[in-house]
């Protein structure tokens, strides 16, 4: 690991516990565990971690679909942190919404240790692929013409073409930038409308985690889920304080609000850049 990762991965860990919420983004899904042994390099060499040791000082979760993310963390309270969890002190009068559960979950597993949140592809890229198979409105993509993609998304391979399906992310994120937010919801309603459950499972981290003062995470994504996700700004992003360090290479975007004015500096986006 240079010298330059440690520098950017020790602010990954100053930043942890303060208003600010990180959001890192990877290459693809693979890269995780290569983030992971990177990170706790860093966390070693920062003294917050002894080298070889199995007791890491965070806990990772992954949110994939709706309602994994709460039975991963109820699972993990039972077995990992059973002291911090005493359900019989909680008052049920608390537990009247999944974003309460998740706080009362998020506050026991935090006590003494912090928490990566993995944001997984699946089934989130699956079903962007479905809705894009069904979705009239949008009718082609880079320089291919309608008739084109209509025969390259009936072909039985059509799944297995990851070039295709990273064109029309790329895609998604070029009208985003220069629609906005509500044509840009219109354009995509199949997409919108499909994942609204995950959203709603994304909220509890991205929304009830800063508002109630919950900091004790870090959230790790590739850069395909990142930028599907931004359809939902300025809701998902606005919430306190949100900074997007790329690790991927990739043309990024994390924005407050759209649509924005082009601009021939690169440099201009709300993520920090190696």
């Amino acid at each position: 690991m240079s010298s330059t990762d440690i520098k950017y991965f020790n602010e990954v860990i100053d930043s942890i516990g303060s208003p600010t919420q990180l959001l890192l983004v990877l290459e693809n899904d693979n890269d995780f565990d290569t983030f992971l042994h990177d990170f706790n390099k860093s966390l070693i060499s920062a003294k917050q971690m002894e080298e070889n040791s199995s007791d890491l000082p965070y806990h990772v979760i992954r949110i994939g679909y709706d309602g994994d993310m709460l039975d991963d963390m109820f699972r993990l309270v039972v077995s990992d942190e059973a002291e911090n969890f005493k359900p019989a002190a909680i008052d049920a009068n608390l537990l009247y919404s999944k974003q309460a559960i998740f706080q009362q979950l998020y506050q026991s597993i935090t006590k003494d240790k912090f928490i990566v949140f993995h944001i997984v592809e699946s089934p989130l890229l699956y079903l962007f692929k479905i809705s894009m198979k069904y979705n009239l409105k949008l009718k082609s993509y880079r320089t291919l013409s309608e008739k084109e993609l209509a025969e390259i998304i009936q072909l039985p391979d059509f799944y297995q073409l990851p070039h295709i399906v990273d064109d029309i992310i790329i895609r998604y994120l070029k009208d985003l930038r220069e629609q906005g937010t509500e044509d840009h919801r219109m354009k995509y309603s199949d997409f919108y409308r499909i994942i609204s459950g995950l959203f709603m499972e994304l909220s509890n981290v991205f929304l009830a985690g800063p508002t109630a003062g919950m900091n004790r995470h870090i959230c790790v994504s590739s850069w395909r889920t990142q930028t599907l996700l931004l359809g939902f700004s300025p809701l998902t992003w606005s919430a306190g304080s949100f900074s997007v360090f790329d690790l991927s290479g990739k043309d990024i975007d994390a924005r407050w609000s759209y649509p924005v004015p082009p601009s021939n500096d690169s440099r201009v986006k709300q993520y920090w850049e190696k």
